[in-house]
């Protein structure tokens, strides 16, 4: 189940929530199959001005006693600016941070930090 609410013209907040009875590599391929599943991610998109829109998000998948993962946790933020437009479509730069971090249920522990940038141009979108 998911929802974007528009909480004001400017801000969109986002949820969804997933529960599987045996689905743990739908939910980010983190959890192994035939495991009960469930995860959830909450997040918010703010348009600042025309084209330049920030975000930020945190989702959590939890699996039932596995030899696998028994928790995944990632947060992220950004913003992605609309750099140019012309008649072809559009381009735009974005920055993404992320950090993952994982626990299983032997009790090991990991964590990940992730800087992506890209820039994209979308044909036929103004």
């Amino acid at each position: 189940m998911s929802a974007v609410a528009h909480a004001t013209s400017k801000l969109d907040l986002v949820t969804q929530q997933f529960y599987s009875s045996g689905g743990g590599p739908d939910a980010l391929s983190t959890i192994p199959a035939g495991i009960r599943v469930l995860s959830t991610l909450e997040g918010a998109e703010m348009k600042l001005r025309k084209g330049l829109e920030v975000f930020a998000y945190g989702g959590l998948v939890y699996g039932r006693p596995s030899p696998g993962n028994r928790a995944v946790r990632e947060w992220t933020t950004g913003f992605s600016q609309k750099v140019l437009v012309d008649r072809y479509g559009s381009a735009v730069f974005a920055a993404q941070y992320s950090q993952i971090d994982r626990s299983t249920w032997a009790g090991q522990h990991g964590m990940m930090n992730t800087v992506m940038l890209s820039m994209r141009h979308y044909f036929g979108v103004q």
